[in-house]
């Protein structure tokens, strides 16, 4: 499972998936100065365009503002499903 976004709501989506036994493999962020970071155990590892390295997993996306998770959305989509 990859968890995108180190915000704030984050925090609720990551206790969850943990609670109910998840892997998460990590956290991206488009904000480069988190990576490294730690959010309840789980390790901020890159930039969304990263994730193509890893596409073989579940997405959750954890954004807050609609119109911001619409365009990672649609980022991912594009990136992912060339």
């Amino acid at each position: 499972m990859i968890v995108l976004s180190s915000s704030v709501s984050v925090k609720l989506i990551i206790n969850i998936l943990q609670k109910l036994k998840y892997n998460i493999l990590g956290l991206y962020d488009d904000n480069i100065n988190k990576h490294g970071n730690l959010i309840c155990g789980s390790k901020i590892i890159g930039v969304i365009s990263d994730i193509k390295d890893n596409n073989d997993t579940n997405l959750v996306c954890a954004i807050g503002s609609n119109t911001r998770r619409k365009e990672i959305i649609n980022k991912c989509k594009t990136e992912l499903n060339p």
